[in-house]
């Protein structure tokens, strides 16, 4: 099983996309990295070196994040991956591990926090703890 992950990118930092690219490291097979800055980083090259599973396309306009993201999409389609995943911006420092998928985590722990506030296991303040914890986490994300 072949698993891709698009990141699309504008005027990215150096140090949040090192930092996205580890994360990434060992979770996927590539890396199709969408730039929409008008100029390539002067730093890309180096980073490229250091990552051998990254394919970098620079679109030299800003095409907008759903056409950069069907540019990665149609990338790994014509290499035969079987699964893409895809981050639309670079604003965590941390990239969710792609083996779990996001919307069914947040639904799984909505319906377990549901269940224990019918079953009156939990308090009501531990609750909104709970939910607050889980809606950082879905804006982080989103």
């Amino acid at each position: 099983m072949k698993i891709g992950c698009v990141l699309v990118m504008y005027n990215p930092r150096q140090e949040l996309l090192t930092t996205s690219l580890n994360s990434l490291n060992g979770q996927v097979d590539e890396i199709f990295l969408g730039d929409n800055s008008v100029n390539t980083p002067d730093f890309m090259a180096t980073l490229l070196a250091l990552y051998p599973h990254v394919y970098y396309h620079g679109f030299n306009e800003n095409l907008g994040i759903a056409e950069a993201q069907n540019r990665g999409i149609t990338y790994f389609q014509e290499k035969g991956f079987d699964f893409v995943c895809s981050k639309k911006n670079l604003r965590c420092q941390v990239c969710l591990s792609l083996v779990c998928d996001l919307k069914y985590i947040v639904l799984i722990s909505l319906v377990k926090l549901a269940k224990n506030v019918m079953n009156l296991t939990i308090t009501l303040s531990t609750t909104l703890k709970i939910l607050v914890i889980i809606l950082n986490f879905v804006f982080c994300w989103v």
